[in-house]
């Protein structure tokens, strides 16, 4: 399962142009063209600071500061959800970003994503409140980082599940929902952390094993 949500956060990664590299020069010509070159090389830098990216294995852990924001905007994103309020929740997206839901859709911009996520809430998350666990976050430069998350379903109040709700365990009450992963990419902007980009992937159930 880790090596699936390694590829989507290969494939974020590429998507947010950090994977680019600069252009090649040819040897026969690099005293008259590295000036262009050093031009271009700088072009590759879309997203974030103009500091140089960390080597591979220099990856670092959050600041106290940095964490405790990005954990903010999920739980805000989380309260979103629960008031049925599309809006807001895209509001804590950037203006360019996308959005890959559970089902595999796809969102480009911040009005596209209301539309996605309020077909959510009226859809696969209707009736249901969200809270995201088990938040990880690597720093992939100082106003770039890579957040993996779990997303908790569980019911939500209804005239007709709640009139017993102790006789339920918690395992019985989620039964039916989906178990979700998301993969994020998030960017400080003025200050603020936003997201950038988020994949949703619903994991698979364990299989029982069999004795031979």
């Amino acid at each position: 399962m880790k090596s699936i949500f390694a590829g989507i956060a290969g494939a974020m990664l590429a998507t947010a142009g950090l994977a680019a590299e600069p252009p090649s020069v040819d040897s026969s010509s690099s005293s008259t063209t590295s000036s262009t070159t050093s031009t271009k090389s700088s072009d590759t830098k879309k997203l974030g600071s103009t500091e140089a990216m960390p080597s591979k294995g220099s990856f670092s852990e959050a600041s106290a500061k940095d964490l405790a924001a990005i954990k903010e905007v999920a739980t805000n994103v989380a309260k979103s959800f629960n008031d049925g309020d599309a809006k807001s929740a895209a509001q804590y997206f950037t203006n360019d970003a996308r959005l890959y839901n559970v089902t595999g859709k796809q969102a480009s911009g911040r009005d596209d994503i209301e539309r996605l996520i309020n077909e959510d809430l009226n859809g696969i998350m209707k009736d249901t409140n969200t809270n995201f666990t088990n938040i990880e976050v690597k720093m992939l430069k100082p106003d770039l980082a890579f957040v993996d998350m779990d997303q908790e379903l569980t019911p939500s109040k209804t005239s007709d599940s709640t009139a017993q709700p102790q006789q339920q365990n918690p395992q019985q009450q989620n039964q039916g929902l989906p178990r979700i992963h998301v993969s994020s990419l998030a960017v400080k902007q003025g200050g603020k952390w936003m997201v950038l980009e988020a994949r949703a992937g619903a994991l698979l159930e364990q299989q029982p094993t069999t004795s031979s």
